[in-house]
């Protein structure tokens, strides 16, 4: 049997030619631009159920950080 490839010498060839030291995913953001609170609620089952229907496939998340942020810039006012 020909043992004319091995798996150590073709690693080491791709980390050579630098293929895995390629950073991959979106860049980081700056600190303050990062998002490091939490803020949570608990609701009735009722209450949620009204709630789940009146956001009609929206991210929970994503309406009440809009939703914060206007009352924050209407009380600037």
């Amino acid at each position: 049997m020909n043992d004319d490839f091995s798996f150590d010498d073709d690693i080491s060839n791709i980390l050579k030619k630098g293929a895995v030291e390629k950073k991959q995913g979106r860049p980081a953001k700056k600190e303050e631009q990062k998002r490091k609170k939490c803020v949570s609620t608990y609701l009735t089952d009722e209450e949620y159920e009204n709630f789940i229907n009146f956001l009609d496939g929206r991210t929970m998340s994503t309406y009440l950080r809009k939703m914060i942020i206007k009352e924050i810039n209407f009380k600037k006012k």
